[in-house]
């Protein structure tokens, strides 16, 4: 049988969302047993309520480590994870918006970064720029978030990469990094295009996934398919990613700096022509 990548990520999940480590401190950390128990996790995640798993002997127990009243519902924490890492470790997805650990990353790309294996070229302005980066202490890679706001490390990051060679020298000789109004916008807009590339990068909900949704909707109480399951959950943290991006490049369009690039209707007519003449050419 041809083990589909679905099946491996179904088969990863329910080996990560049932598998318990006994931590006999008598015994040497890879000498401790590991099994498989369903009912440590049959409690609903909270990420601000705590069970401790131990054992004594051959039991296995769960005690409760925050204050608990009679009648109420045990919560347990899986831990802090975005949405995706709950689901690639423990095969479950919080409600659409309500995992506040949910973020996007953003992988900068600094001046003197290899490009498709090559080592690009530094010209001195790329030199200042890298020293400008190195001094601040700033860190290629980012997080968005629900807020949509833009840290303060990332816009120094894009203001860097936007400054012409004599505001570089400036910030250079400064010890901080000051920015021009026009950088502030150049450093908006490249921002935003990015942002904008980036979620055109994230695929969208195909014909066939509604169909499947509609599916699983009509056929209440059927047997499950696990992988069209995780599928329809990677579709829905996509929707996240989306929403998050979306949310950060309407608080850049606040500014007011964020040029749009408008095309005319004549404009797109004839780059549809040549995407058709070019592929009448490849065949």
């Amino acid at each position: 049988r041809v083990l589909l990548f679905g099946n491996y990520l179904w088969a990863r999940t329910i080996i990560n969302s049932r598998l318990v480590t006994f931590h006999d401190e008598s015994l040497e950390e890879e000498k401790r047993s590991q099994s498989l128990l369903p009912l440590p996790f049959v409690p609903r995640h909270s990420p601000y309520h705590r069970i401790e798993h131990c054992n004594e002997g051959e039991t296995f127990q769960m005690k409760v480590q925050y204050p608990l009243k009679e009648g109420e519902e045990v919560m347990e924490s899986c831990g802090v994870y975005q949405t995706h890492g709950q689901m690639l470790q423990f095969g479950f997805m919080e409600r659409r918006g309500e995992n506040a650990f949910d973020v996007v990353p953003i992988q900068m790309k600094f001046p003197t970064d290899d490009g498709d294996g090559e080592q690009e070229e530094t010209t001195p302005e790329m030199a200042i720029q890298m020293q400008i980066l190195e001094r601040e202490k700033l860190e290629r890679e980012h997080f968005l978030n629900e807020s949509g706001v833009v840290t303060d490390q990332l816009m120094r990051i894009m203001g860097v990469l936007s400054m012409e060679e004599e505001e570089l020298k400036a910030n250079l000789l400064k010890g901080r990094v000051e920015m021009r109004a026009e950088t502030k916008k150049a450093a908006r807009n490249t921002l935003y295009s990015l942002l904008s590339g980036m979620k055109d990068e994230i695929p969208e909900k195909t014909a066939d996934d509604v169909e499947d949704e509609d599916e699983d909707e009509d056929d209440e109480g059927g047997e499950k398919n696990e992988p069209d399951d995780l599928k329809k959950m990677v579709n829905e943290y996509r929707e996240i990613e989306r929403r998050i991006i979306g949310k950060t490049m309407e608080k850049l369009m606040e500014t007011g700096d964020i040029e749009l690039e408008m095309t005319s209707q004549a404009d797109e007519q004839e780059e549809q022509e040549d995407q058709q003449q070019q592929k009448q050419e490849e065949e």
